[in-house]
């Protein structure tokens, strides 16, 4: 049972949780994602769709605009474990248009690591070639789930996935590997980032339902020893923003946060409040260092105001400062759009 005052926000059903739900009742289907795009406006690198014999499905691509041409792929897939497409819908009116090229896979045909989230994070390579849909998944430590079909496919796939996974970016991207070279698909898999929650009442709730839309794990709490459990399972990408004024929730709270490797820890509360709170914070013994990596005041200057306006302006701060990025206006910047 939860503690009294501690909340966790449910997950929604994603594609791998069916997928894993399908493994156990033996129920066969079909993966489906995106390899490019042109056109559609801003999209994610990767969407994914899971549809199962029995009709149930999970995910979607371009909100469901293919999914006659794709249906009608893989009723046409026979007994091949995988297809490849391009589809198109350039003929649609009154909306932005575009291409698209997918993969097709059958489910008994992956790895059951690939449904596994990982942490620390794993690549799942998959070639798009011959022989096409084959999947094997790269471990942190380098050792290989599966295999691609020949040693130095494995091994070219165990360089390339290194290097994705220095980069420390839940990413994913078509490169050619191999002496041939081959072409594939890689795929950088760490569980969803987690943020934590101490205190905050309604724009707990707004920064919560923020989060939630963009996947994220969000556990709520106004009781300290809560707050610090939900910490001891954060990681490297993960966030906490502490929203009380209270010395007996924040100090705990940031005195553990500070013994974690966190991506983002965030405080509301003026100027004032927060000198008064670093000061207390170095008499419990908590270094310059971290207090320093404080966001305090937390979010970003976006004018905001409402709960919701506020949310924005703290979420928006959590994935620049995760990804090293200014949150300045993009055309204040020469960086590239979608990175």
């Amino acid at each position: 049972m939860d503690d009294v005052g501690e909340r966790s926000d449910p997950d929604p059903l994603d594609v791998g949780r069916l997928a894993l739900d399908a493994a156990v009742d033996g129920t066969s289907g079909f993966l489906i994602r995106t390899l490019a795009t042109a056109g559609f406006g801003a999209r994610p690198p990767i969407e994914s769709l899971l549809v199962l014999d029995d009709g149930r499905r999970a995910g979607s691509i371009l909100h469901d605009r293919l999914d006659p041409s794709i249906l009608d792929a893989m009723a046409g897939l026979g007994d091949a474990p995988a297809t490849r497409i391009g589809v198109s819908d350039v003929g649609r009116a009154g909306d932005c248009a575009g291409t698209a090229e997918i993969l097709i896979q059958r489910l008994d045909h992956l790895p059951a690591r690939y449904w596994v989230p990982a942490d620390p994070p794993d690549v799942a390579v998959t070639l798009l070639d011959q022989p096409l849909g084959r999947t094997a998944v790269v471990g942190f430590d380098g050792v290989v789930v599966g295999t691609l079909g020949s040693p130095e496919l494995d091994e070219a796939a165990v360089g390339a996935a290194q290097g994705l996974l220095r980069a420390a970016r839940a990413t994913a991207q078509v490169v050619e590997i191999g002496g041939e070279p081959h072409r594939a698909l890689f795929e950088v898999r760490r569980r969803s980032s987690t943020l934590v929650l101490a205190g905050g009442g309604e724009l707990a709730a707004a920064t919560a339902a923020l989060a939630r839309s963009l996947g994220w794990s969000v556990h709520h709490a106004d009781d300290a020893d809560a707050v610090c459990r939900h910490l001891a399972r954060c990681g490297a990408g993960d966030a906490v923003i502490v929203m009380s004024h209270d010395p007996a929730l924040d100090e705990p709270v940031l005195e553990r946060a500070a013994a974690l490797d966190l991506a983002y820890v965030g405080v509301l509360g003026s100027r004032r409040v927060h000198r008064a709170r670093h000061a207390r914070l170095r008499r419990r013994g908590v270094d310059d260092a971290f207090i320093a990596r404080l966001h305090g005041p937390a979010g970003l200057d976006i004018g905001a105001w409402t709960p919701q306006e506020t949310a924005v302006s703290l979420v928006a701060e959590i994935l620049a400062s995760r990804g090293g990025h200014s949150g300045r206006p993009l055309s204040a910047t020469e960086s590239a759009i979608h990175p």
